[in-house]
This record gives structure tokens, sequence and C-alpha cells, in this order.
């Protein structure tokens, strides 16, 4: 009989773990709120499609959407291309930054930047292979 208590009594904190740890996950702010993202992205054509697949992997869970914009800085590589041909699978924006202009003052002259005004912005420039697709954006994307 005591077994079957201690039994019941671990089920029962077992049980009020799990509830804890999916309240934690619904009071997240990407299942929460209108989450908006702006991703800067530049020459990594070899990692870029896994990290936005990544991105939209980490996201589809939560209960809200996230509007993500990611900003091509002036690639020199297929990174626009393949931005592009995502943008028939994934829900996401891209803007082309032009030569010579920095990406705040495109999305002020585009009027994208008043659509993700407060958005979490993320530099990924520079970033290649695994500390992009470890990139610590990822830790406030998920549920």
């Amino acid at each position: 009989m005591k077994l079957f208590l201690m039994f019941l009594g671990l089920l029962a904190i077992i049980c009020v773990c799990i509830f804890m740890r999916v309240a934690a996950c619904r009071n997240n702010s990407v299942s929460t709120g209108n989450v908006r993202l702006v991703v800067i992205v530049k020459d990594q054509e070899p990692w870029v499609e896994g990290f936005i697949r990544k991105i939209f992997y980490r996201t589809m869970r939560c209960t809200q959407q996230v509007a993500v914009l990611l900003v091509d800085d002036c690639s020199r590589d297929g990174t626009p291309e393949i931005m592009s041909r995502l943008q028939k699978y994934y829900p996401f924006e891209v803007l082309f930054a032009g030569d010579g202009n920095d990406v705040d003052t495109i999305l002020e002259s585009t009027g994208v930047g008043n659509k993700f005004q407060d958005a979490l912005l993320f530099d990924a420039r520079g970033l290649n292979g695994k500390e992009l697709l470890r990139a610590p954006l990822f830790s406030n994307l998920s549920c």
C-alpha cells in the first residue's frame, strides 16, 4: 500500500512539473504576442537555407505566428537566390539592401521599418556553419 501511495505521489509530482513547463512555454514571448523578427544576412550561401528552416521549425510549434523579415546586405554569392526560393515554402519577407546603403536606411525608406518596429533584430553577418545554426537567436524563439 505504501509503495502504491509513493507511486501516486511521484506521478503527481511529474504531472505538476509537466504542467508548469507547458505554462512557461505559453508565457514565452513568441507564443503570447505578435513577434516580429528582423535578420540581417550577408554572403552565407552554404548555411542560410538551414538557418531559415530552423527559424520556422522553432516557431511553428508556437500558437502565434512570427513575422520574419530577412535583409540581405549586398551578398555576392547565392544567398539572395536561396532566400527567394525559400519564400515559396515559408512566410517571410525579403529586403535587399543596395550598395552603399545601410540596413537602417533601407528599412526606413521602404516603409517596412514601420511594420517591423519593436522587432527583435539579429545580425547574422559574419556567422558561419555551426555558430550560425546554433545562434543565440534560437533560444529566444523556442517554446
